[in-house]
């Protein structure tokens, strides 16, 4: 039987009180829904219950939380380590300061939905959970990605993701950041394979795009960074809409 998902919630609450520097850290990230928009493309703001629902189409995982200066003045306000996880939200505080973070996190919001669909179900993870600013920023602050001292923390979050895999069933995962090294750490973490079934030649146009399956049959794809200006071209982002919906599609029609 799969644990509730705040178990996890309070196991990671947990493994950061016991590591100095997850304790000083900004924002720790876990199990977030992707809002639903209003109009105008405004997401809304949610009440986290709704990540209860196990009728999830994707999983999209960054590599770790981006922090913005707003958000680090947020957390200089508060005594612990900010949530962005399906029980709080600090971005839906009140507050002139909580909306500007919900301001940079809409733009963020657009940028998934240009990938994988305006209506698809969304669950926002995070390969490691605690937040930096850029990678420079995450490897001087936690240690070089692959080190032993950082291979450890991916390895916990690992466990933690697969029960989030494993309660929400998603039909595909989707990696934003796709990068060479972080990949092998990735693949190796997570059991990755190539699959049988071939679609380099649908992924040819989105470029530098690579896919995988994990044990249970699940497929992996790894994206360049949904972000503008990361990578990502808008004709990209159309290409892998149109694959994940795809896929979507066919992993319906095959239950």
């Amino acid at each position: 039987m799969v644990a509730p998902l705040s178990t996890h919630l309070r196991s990671i609450r947990n493994y950061a009180r016991a590591h100095r520097k997850f304790r000083r850290a900004t924002i720790f990230s876990f199990d977030v829904r992707l809002p639903k928009f209003r109009h105008r493309n405004v997401p809304e703001f949610i009440s986290c219950s709704a990540t209860r629902s196990r009728d999830v189409d994707v999983v999209v995982f960054g590599i770790n939380e981006a922090e913005y200066p707003i958000d680090r003045k947020i957390r200089s306000l508060s005594a612990h380590v900010l949530e962005d996880t399906s029980e709080l939200d600090f971005r839906a505080r009140p507050g002139l300061l909580a909306e500007c973070a919900r301001e940079k996190a809409q733009k963020w919001y657009q940028d998934v939905r240009k990938c994988v669909g305006p209506k698809t179900s969304v669950i926002l993870g995070e390969l490691f959970f605690w937040s930096s600013a850029n990678e420079v920023h995450l490897e001087r602050f936690y240690g070089k990605i692959g080190s032993p001292s950082t291979f450890r923390h991916f390895a916990y979050c690992r466990t933690q993701n697969e029960q989030l895999l494993r309660h929400y069933r998603p039909k595909i995962v989707v990696v934003s950041g796709s990068e060479i090294r972080r990949n092998r750490l990735i693949i190796n973490l997570y059991k990755l394979k190539r699959p049988h079934l071939d679609r380099d030649a649908i992924l040819m146009g989105i470029g530098k795009t690579s896919y995988y399956c994990d044990p249970t049959g699940r497929l992996w794809v790894f994206s360049p960074h949904f972000k503008s200006g990361r990578g990502i071209r808008d004709s990209h982002r159309a290409e892998l809409m149109r694959f994940v919906k795809r896929e979507i599609a066919q992993s319906r029609t095959s239950v």
